[in-house]
């Protein structure tokens, strides 16, 4: 868990760069809450979640353990995934064979995936920063109630989901501002939407194993 301190942008929750984050089998959960208009998770180049790279700058198997990132921020997104200058060596990656949780510290919070709007925004590139390999990816809150958003419709971007995974996008609690699907979204596993509120889809849905869709 990590906060951020001080008045300056920099005021990150936790920040790595050029560093290696594995868990094996037990599980890794990385909490940071940002400050002064800093994310609450910033991943930035070189940084491997999931495992590490070894002497020949070659991948290891990835972890076993689940992995849970859980961000709030003060500025535009509570959460950054980026790799400015690795320039194709050794690049940040986000491996796992297990669960990967991605979500908000406040259920009310809304999501933004792959150009949809949010407060914990991950964008088409951070996505492509998930390896193929997990189980599952589930994504919001079990007791969230702010808008998921997937997609854009402008621009035509969405998202496939890396490998065989099966898809959670969850916003279940009371009030719930719903999901919505503006951008193709695609998994090779089985995909559920689970949320009290509508669920609008204006882009094709498209999952190998069954579609589950609970509305209010």
């Amino acid at each position: 868990t990590g906060i951020g301190g001080g008045t300056g942008s920099y005021s990150y929750g936790i920040y790595t760069r050029d560093a290696a984050l594995d868990s094996g089998a037990g599980t890794m959960t990385l909490d940071g809450t940002g400050a002064s208009g800093a994310e609450g998770l910033y991943f930035d180049s070189s940084t491997v979640i999931g495992g590490h790279y070894d002497d020949n700058s070659i991948l290891t198997a990835p972890q076993s353990g689940n992995i849970n990132l859980i961000a709030d921020g003060s500025g535009p997104s509570s959460i950054a995934i980026v790799d400015w200058a690795c320039e194709g060596y050794c690049p940040l990656v986000i491996q796992g064979t297990g669960t990967l949780t991605l979500r908000p510290f406040n259920d009310a919070s809304s999501i933004g995936l792959a150009g949809g709007f949010g407060d914990f925004n991950l964008d088409s590139t951070a996505l492509g920063f998930i390896q193929p390999g997990f189980s599952n990816i589930v994504i919001g809150n079990v007791a969230g109630t702010g808008l998921i958003s997937v997609g854009d419709s402008d621009f035509g971007s969405g998202w496939t989901v890396p490998g065989s995974a099966n898809l959670t996008l969850q916003s279940p609690g009371a009030g719930s501002g719903g999901i919505a699907v503006d951008g193709p979204l695609a998994t090779g596993g089985k995909l559920t939407l689970n949320t009290a509120g509508a669920i609008n889809a204006s882009a094709g849905l498209t999952a190998i194993g069954d579609v589950t869709l609970t509305g209010g």
